[in-house]
């Protein structure tokens, strides 16, 4: 009974753990190619999941830690080509990391939206095309978030701080380039 309940469990987006898993195993046999399929299948054998501690339940009691999963991985330029490439396959996994924190090394040219709806932008751009390029690694036909919920994207900044700063340029650049190229315009008739 526990089991069934968790896979008819829905999570923030709607999407409970018996159609992910369905989702994800027509994807391996309908989707992609043998050497893909192998290279999916060694990325969720090889997930590194690790372990933190955290405090326990009991707040009185400072020196009970418990363990639990770190459901994080980072891929950076320092990462080994062959490790970015098992990260970002196991991302599109509906396994693990349930976050994937990413420097440039993998803004573009790498899928990553079969199981994720959330950007967190953390190093804000001068333009706001190169934003977009960096969402578009998960705003693609398969996404997520495609026929339900809508892919969040987050431009976190210090209020008074250079980020703040360079966030007013770069919504002020995206406004401009919507103005000159007709977006707003198209939308109006669109709709």
């Amino acid at each position: 009974e526990a089991v069934m309940r968790l896979l008819s469990h829905a999570d923030g987006s709607g999407v409970c753990w018996r159609d992910k898993l369905h989702r994800f195993l027509f994807f391996l046999a309908h989707e992609c190619s043998a050497e893909e399929r192998l290279g999916y299948l060694d990325a969720a054998l090889e997930i590194n999941t690790g372990e933190i501690k955290v405090q326990s339940v009991d707040e009185d009691d400072q020196n009970d830690r418990v363990s639990t999963l770190a459901n994080v991985q980072v891929a950076t330029g320092l990462t080994r080509r062959d490790a970015r490439s098992r990260l970002m396959m196991a991302f599109n996994t509906p396994f693990f990391p349930d976050i994937l924190v990413c420097s440039q090394v993998m803004g573009e040219g790498v899928d990553l939206q079969r199981y994720c709806r959330h950007v967190i932008h953390h190093d804000l751009a001068w333009n706001p095309s190169d934003i977009e390029q960096r969402t578009g690694r998960i705003d693609r036909i398969g996404c997520k978030a495609e026929g339900k919920q809508p892919i969040k994207i987050y431009l976190p900044y210090i209020d008074g701080s250079a980020d703040e700063r360079q966030f007013q340029v770069m919504s002020d650049r995206e406004r401009w380039f919507r103005i000159v190229m007709g977006q707003d315009e198209v939308a109006k008739l669109v709709s």
